[in-house]
């Protein structure tokens, strides 16, 4: 953490990420060791989704990006995938699927 800010300050700048990149870009940037599986998770419990599904997230509901039902592999939860990269990431668990 840099010396002219308080952890507050650092806290906020995380609410403000958007991305798994931007929340691991500030935690690398701060000394902070974060796993790319521990800020999807971070992502998911600081901006959790409400109300209208986004373009992807309809895609993956109606078959359109993910063939399949909608239940994660991995963990057996309806997923809330998560666009990372060239891959979908469930929020519940981690588990990652090629787009």
């Amino acid at each position: 953490m840099q010396l002219d800010q308080t952890p507050e300050d650092l806290i906020k700048k995380a609410m403000r990420c958007e991305t798994v990149e931007e929340l691991m870009k500030l935690a690398k940037d701060n000394d902070i060791e974060l796993t790319e599986e521990e800020a999807v998770k971070l992502l998911g419990v600081m901006n959790p989704k409400s109300g209208e599904l986004s373009d992807s997230e309809l895609d993956a509901v109606t078959g359109g990006q993910d063939k399949g039902g909608g239940i994660c592999r991995s963990c057996g939860l309806w997923f809330e995938w998560m666009p990372v990269g060239d891959s979908y990431v469930c929020r519940n668990c981690g588990y990652r699927k090629r787009m």
